[in-house]
């Protein structure tokens, strides 16, 4: 039988390792279940997935983007063309604010999380502790790894993410 924790499967949500050895990075959630594991074929997929995805008409440059967050096979093509959106601009972001729900934790407010990175099979995705430590003392804010823990929202973007802005330094909240 497989253990479960916090109505999902262990193996989905990596619950019992929140942090590597180093304590500062939150391994993977999701990787090999919502999308490869195996860095080379992920980079592959999400470039096929960008490469297919519909371009908007517009020369703007997007303030925000809203992308789904299921796995590849469910949701990879549209949340492709929320990234192809930035595909003009990404030399001109400097911040990247990622929000998302928290599906297994009842909890109000912004979390804000511990951990210096999130581990990506395409690489760390650090957060800007500054930003994160500005914002900590803010009204409904706490800083706590427990909804982030058991959920996959924002890390199951983090290789599209990654393929499109791989210089920008999210501020996760």
């Amino acid at each position: 039988m497989m253990p479960y924790y916090l109505g999902i499967s262990s193996k989905m949500s990596n619950p019992m390792g929140t942090r590597t050895a180093d304590r500062t990075t939150r391994p993977p959630a999701v990787a090999g279940q919502f999308y490869d594991a195996n860095p080379h074929r992920l980079r592959a997929e999400v470039g096929r997935l960008l490469a297919a995805a519909p371009r908007a008409a517009t020369r703007s440059r997007p303030k925000a983007i809203i992308a789904p967050h299921a796995g590849y096979r469910y949701s990879g093509a549209v949340a492709a063309a929320a990234f192809a959106a930035l595909e003009g601009s990404v030399q001109a972001i400097r911040r990247v604010v990622l929000i998302g729900p928290a599906h297994y934790v009842h909890f109000r407010g912004i979390a804000v999380p511990t951990v210096e990175a999130f581990e990506s099979p395409l690489g760390r995705v650090p957060l800007d502790r500054d930003v994160l430590a500005t914002i900590a003392g803010l009204p409904g804010v706490r800083t706590t790894d427990v909804p982030h823990a058991p959920s996959t929202p924002l890390r199951s973007n983090f290789p599209s993410y990654r393929c499109c802005c791989p210089a920008s330094r999210p501020c996760r909240c």
